[in-house]
């Protein structure tokens, strides 16, 4: 007997975008609407992880006039309708530009990073120094197998920036 089953997944991108002295954070990329193949031959079974685009998101980070500002980028996810067996991953794949780099513009820590796991608590993602633009972010989904219940998933991921 052939068993069919199929697992949907969004990904929403939300932004809290305003802090005390006026920094923003803002993105480009479209909803990750991620979706596993059809298992159709018994004894098959999903690839346990289902990874986004290395830019899937990119963010933006604006300090208006007060260039000389640090600041912090925070994440966490808010599950609409969400399976516990799966967690969310995310993380920063690149540096994106600054203004005048390496003057302005910094960010840390520098280069790919690893994935972390979201959770419905704010996490520092990573800091930075200046105006920061086109930061690339991935997402990875984890725990896909066969017993989770075929359906729609649907979560979002909210990123917050704030002065240090």
């Amino acid at each position: 007997m052939k068993k069919s089953s199929r697992l949907f997944f969004l990904l929403l991108i939300f932004f809290i975008t305003r802090s005390a002295f006026g920094q923003t954070i803002s993105a480009t990329g479209t909803t990750w609407n991620a979706s596993v193949t059809t298992i159709t031959e018994a004894g098959s079974n999903y690839s346990s992880n289902i990874t986004s685009a290395a830019n899937q998101t990119t963010l933006t980070i604006s300090v208006g006039l007060a260039l000389l500002t640090n600041w912090k980028v925070f994440v966490k996810k808010q599950d609409a309708t969400w399976n516990s067996n799966l967690t969310v991953w995310v993380r920063k794949t690149g540096d994106g530009t600054g203004i005048l780099t390496p003057v302005l513009g910094t960010i840390s820590p520098n280069g790919a990073t690893s994935f972390i796991q979201l959770t419905a608590t704010n996490q520092e993602i990573f800091t930075g120094f200046s105006n920061r633009f086109n930061v690339p972010i991935q997402y990875e989904i984890r725990g896909l197998s066969v017993l989770i219940p075929a359906s729609s998933y649907s979560t979002s991921v909210i990123f917050t920036v704030i002065d240090i």
